[in-house]
């Protein structure tokens, strides 16, 4: 069962579009809040402002998010990416969407081993060669390409997933 939320994210990054750079400050005194708006505030903000549902909304999020609060955003403290955040808000209300992160692409590392010494394979032969030769021979390219040991076990764990 999950947990009732204090804090209505949709509020915020409706104070966020509107420019209000006060919107740390005025949940301090409510810890529950502060808490939840801190988890938020990160990564998950990021990809709610990166978005709306309207074109040219959607247009103007992507690039002020790029833009103004991409570049250092994670080495600042909270406080300051809500500032952050209001700074790159339209000045008007927007439905804002979400935007799923890319999927982990299948296999992704294995590619990765057999291109560094067969670059001119394309995604198909690379997809067979990994069919046909198996793990072990991965293994044995990674190596042979100078992987590190850290890399290999990577490597190791997303072939030994597969099975």
């Amino acid at each position: 069962m999950s947990k009732e939320r204090k804090l209505n994210i949709f509020a915020v990054l409706q104070r966020f579009d509107m420019g209000d750079k006060n919107v740390y400050k005025s949940l301090e005194k409510n810890k529950d809040q502060l808490k939840e708006l801190e988890g938020f505030v990160g990564y998950l903000a990021l990809r709610w402002m990166s978005s709306a549902e309207d074109r040219e909304d959607a247009k103007y999020c992507l690039e002020a998010i790029n833009e103004i609060a991409n570049p250092g955003y994670f080495y600042l403290n909270k406080e300051a990416q809500c500032k952050l955040l209001a700074v790159a808000g339209g000045k008007k209300k927007m439905r804002h969407s979400w935007i799923s992160p890319p999927k982990k692409k299948k296999n992704a590392l294995a590619k990765e081993a057999i291109l560094s010494m067969y670059p001119h394979l394309k995604d198909d032969e690379l997809t067979l060669w990994i069919d046909i030769y198996g793990g072990e021979s991965i293994i044995d390219v990674a190596r042979n390409a100078g992987w590190q040991q850290d890399q290999i076990d990577k490597l190791r764990e997303e072939l030994e997933a597969k099975l």
